[in-house]
């Protein structure tokens, strides 16, 4: 799914499965090199890497399908259950297949990226969570929407908590830029802490 102009490292618009699912404009072609990593991969395997930054520790999955997760503030052990227990699959670390997608996030948080390109799997979502996370991937680096400004840009005035609880339920935070929705009258929550969504901000110049 297309989070952006730029693609990811080893990336192959080209060799995308036309039956591959996509989200208006998130739509794009996760790289190929993780694709030819494991190419024994099932449907029923996750693979997962991990990235050490100045955040912390971040971990990033990926089905046959694309992007499923990215945690924070937890241990390695903790995320591979969770991801166990949700897409009900295989688990296995990849460090190799996923390196371009970690030196992009490395890239990301260095200052020196702001856009991705990759196809994410959101499958476990409800239409209307997707509906939000597709409004989401909208915003600008460097720009702010509120919760409000969400619910109205689909179609929804007056659901700006169903919209924060959408947001709340994002597998695939920085992706899918939620640090970049704020409450009306303060920072919002954020997955990874109020202290992570100011620093996220504050590497595409906003200051919260």
């Amino acid at each position: 799914m297309n989070l952006g102009s730029s693609e990811l490292p080893g990336s192959n618009r080209s060799r995308c499965s036309p039956r591959a699912p996509t989200l208006g404009p998130l739509e794009g072609c996760l790289l190929s090199a993780v694709h030819n990593a494991t190419p024994n991969a099932t449907a029923t395997t996750v693979r997962y890497t991990s990235l050490r930054s100045a955040v912390g520790t971040l971990y990033i999955a990926a089905t046959a399908r694309g992007i499923s997760n990215l945690g924070m503030g937890r241990t390695e052990r903790a995320f591979g259950r969770e991801i166990a227990r949700q897409h009900r699959a295989a688990v296995v670390r990849d460090d190799a297949g996923l390196a371009p997608l970690r030196r992009a996030l490395q890239a990301y948080l260095n200052g020196e990226r702001r856009r991705f390109d990759a196809r994410l799997d959101l499958r476990r979502l409800t239409a209307f969570q997707r509906r939000v996370l597709q409004e989401t991937a909208r915003i600008p680096p460097g720009r702010l929407r509120s919760y409000g400004d969400i619910a109205e840009r689909i179609g929804k005035p007056g659901a700006a908590r169903a919209v924060g609880q959408a947001l709340g339920a994002n597998p695939i935070p920085i992706l899918i830029p939620c640090h970049r929705v704020v409450a009306q009258d303060g920072p919002g929550g954020f997955t990874g802490g109020l202290r992570l969504k100011r620093a996220l901000l504050a590497l595409e110049g906003v200051r919260l």
